[in-house]
């Protein structure tokens, strides 16, 4: 039986398409189809549809802003900066535990960080510590959730109009 010469290549080209095929199939999954960042402290991530935004994320690594501005209205109660600055009262409302690291056994400067996780009513609420202080809040939206960001209430997911008119531009919009 005669060797085929084209099989060597014939088979790089089969490996080669189902490579390429994982990688598209890979990025149709990526994280974020848009992000609208407002700063280091504020960013709307849209993560199903590229307008409309569906996270809202705040952070404070430096420890300036003495308040979170991010409040999340759930049926007969809200979400908001007493809450969400202790663990106890997050814990309480039902969150669990996802990680709490205590790296200070290895090097001395090293912070306490916790990280929990409250499901409800269609939000996922995830609040990060260290050492006991709030330092950023994620939530999530699978169904329109009302929030209040920087004093203004708005609905998960937000369409980007509705965000630029709530919020104006973003300082950079990332797709």
């Amino acid at each position: 039986m005669p060797i085929d010469p084209w099989a060597p290549r014939s088979a790089w080209r089969a490996a080669g398409l189902l490579f390429f095929a994982a990688c598209v199939s890979g990025c149709k999954d990526a994280p974020f189809r848009a992000r609208a960042v407002y700063g280091p402290e504020l960013e709307f991530r849209a993560t199903e549809s590229r307008d409309s935004f569906d996270e809202v994320y705040w952070n404070d690594p430096d420890k300036k802003q003495p308040a979170c501005p991010v409040v999340v209205h759930f049926p007969g109660a809200d979400l908001g900066d007493e809450q969400l600055r202790s663990t106890k009262a997050v814990v309480d409302l039902g969150a669990r535990e996802v990680s709490s690291v205590d790296g200070r056994e290895k090097a001395r400067d090293k912070a306490r960080v916790t990280v929990l996780s409250l499901d409800r009513n269609g939000a996922q609420v995830s609040t990060f510590y260290q050492d006991d202080r709030l330092t950023s809040v994620i939530v999530r939206v699978k169904q329109p959730t009302p929030v209040t960001v920087n004093g203004k209430k708005v609905t998960l997911p937000l369409a980007r109009g509705e965000m630029i008119e709530q919020f104006g531009p973003p300082a950079r919009m990332i797709e």
